[in-house]
């Protein structure tokens, strides 16, 4: 399994972002938008090996990290720790649905629905005003839809369900999880 990350430095500072599915699961098992050195270290004691899409903006520190197993931490820091992030509750979104957002399918995005997003390389802090990223779901009576989430142009982050009124009504709660297909391809699901 290979993990691809770009480097950007962001106002000085080194920053890691996952560029493929396996990176994107770690940054989700996280809970941050970047993987650090010590993700990788940790990921690299599971198997994962990792590629950078821009190695020239690597800075040495991090090339180590990403080139040998060899953590740059301490060895206490454990396999067991990983295993605890994959139970992390932050991995379903949760979305209790009024009339409004059944009707007009605006829906604000809340820190729930932002973490998962994440693990579709969405990352609500770096969405531009009115830019919208689509990914592919599929709702629980196995119906394919459209999940959108986006900035609006004065900057409120917002989440719209394509066909949510198949499943939901007012009052209800969604559950917003991932899957993977066949294919590899990691794919949203909503339940209701």
């Amino acid at each position: 399994m290979k993990a691809e990350v770009s480097i950007k430095t962001v106002y000085g500072t080194e920053r890691i972002y996952p560029e493929n599915d396996t990176a994107r699961v770690l940054t989700m098992m996280t809970g941050a938008t970047c993987l650090s050195r010590q993700t990788i270290s940790l990921a690299k004691k599971l198997g994962i090996e990792f590629g950078s899409s821009n190695p020239e903006n690597l800075t040495e520190e991090t090339m180590k990290a990403i080139r040998t197993s060899a953590s740059i931490y301490r060895e206490k820091q454990t396999i067991a720790e990983f295993e605890l992030l994959e139970m992390n509750p932050s991995t379903v979104g949760t979305l209790s649905l009024t009339k409004t957002m059944l009707d007009k399918a605006i829906i604000d995005a809340n820190a729930s629905v932002r973490q998962l997003a994440r693990l579709f390389g969405v990352d609500y802090d770096e969405l531009q005003a009115g830019e919208r990223v689509q990914v592919p779901s599929i709702l629980e009576d196995k119906t394919e839809a459209t999940v959108t989430f986006y900035k609006t142009a004065r900057g409120d982050r917002r989440i719209s369900i394509q066909k949510i009124k198949k499943i939901a009504s007012e009052g209800d709660t969604l559950n917003l999880t991932w899957a993977r297909r066949e294919s590899g391809e990691l794919i949203l699901v909503i339940k209701g």
